[in-house]
């Protein structure tokens, strides 16, 4: 689970035009970071899933670090996020608590000062 940080501010401050380019300049660049397997989804206002079809955990926190680099470019779009990181735990695993897991870990990393990843 991804989250921009401090969208709001971005909003309140530039507009929501602004905030369009960015939200449309974050998914390009993190689209460009994935596999054709690899599937984006809007979750929220400035969430978004990420769904990495039998990746490990470390190859997931790999595709994260890739995330981050790439919006860390010097681009006047690039943003901040914070990433909350969950995989899949087998058969008896819900997609309900699969979420759930994802977003405690990103609360995780926003508690721990927010443009970060952490593993649920």
């Amino acid at each position: 689970m991804l989250d921009l940080d401090h969208f709001k501010a971005i909003n309140d401050t530039h507009g929501h035009q602004h905030g369009d380019a960015v939200l449309r300049h974050f998914t390009g660049r993190v689209l460009a970071t994935l596999r054709g397997a690899d599937r984006m989804g809007r979750y929220g206002g400035e969430e978004f899933v990420l769904l990495l079809p039998e990746t490990r955990t470390d190859d997931a926190m790999k595709v994260a670090d890739r995330v981050h680099a790439a919006l860390a470019t010097g681009h006047p779009l690039d943003c901040q996020l914070s990433i909350g990181l969950a995989t899949w735990q087998g058969k008896d695993d819900t997609l309900d608590h699969l979420l759930a897991r994802a977003d405690r870990a990103l609360y995780q990393a926003k508690e721990q000062g927010r443009n970060r990843t952490c593993r649920a």
